[in-house]
């Protein structure tokens, strides 16, 4: 989601049900059709590569639909820019509703050439290998401990492009406890 928008969800993270909603709202919307339904597990990330606040949705996408009587029928494509629209489209709406920006605030990041949101769908994979890499990558944590060091008081944490961020340690729990969960707010 465009920057501008995720010290909202940083304050409120009730406000994170608007990307679920968002999400399959869209994916709903592109996706089924005629009774068919999509099928999709999504989980909520907070973490940028620099631990930085960044709330997205990582998730497993089914490779076609589910029709009432049981029949499977997969997608012969995926138009990613309309679900990539109507996400943006859902998300704002929502913000919108309750007050958060204003019409002029969507206007003015719609008119940019990059709105700040994005989707993005790999290819599909029938392997397990693949299906518990998938896993795995939905499920992590903010953090990946492969990344960490700590010298002389000093946390380095090096995102994967290799560039080392360098904390002392009380700003590195409190940017790690930024991605801590309130209870019910998983």
């Amino acid at each position: 989601i465009p920057k501008r928008l995720r010290g909202y969800f940083r304050y409120d993270r009730k406000l994170s049900s608007i990307l679920f909603q968002a999400a399959w709202g869209s994916i709903d919307e592109v996706l089924g059709a005629d009774g068919a339904v999509p099928a999709a597990v999504l989980t909520l990330q907070t973490a940028g590569e620099a631990l930085n606040f960044h709330p997205h949705l990582h998730g497993c996408l089914a490779d076609g639909v589910f029709y009432p009587d049981g029949k499977f029928q997969r997608f012969a494509v995926i138009d990613q820019g309309a679900l990539n629209k109507a996400f943006g489209a859902r998300v704002l709406a929502a913000l919108l509703d309750k007050e958060l920006i204003s019409s002029d605030d969507v206007d003015q990041i719609l008119s940019q050439q990059h709105s700040g949101f994005n989707v993005w769908l790999g290819d599909s994979f029938q392997d397990s290998e693949s299906e518990k890499f998938v896993a795995r990558y939905i499920e992590r944590g903010p953090i990946s401990l492969d990344k960490l060091a700590i010298r002389d008081d000093i946390v380095t944490y090096t995102a994967k492009d290799n560039v080392a961020h360098e904390f002392d340690t009380v700003e590195f729990l409190a940017l790690l406890s930024s991605h801590i969960p309130k209870p019910y707010e998983q």
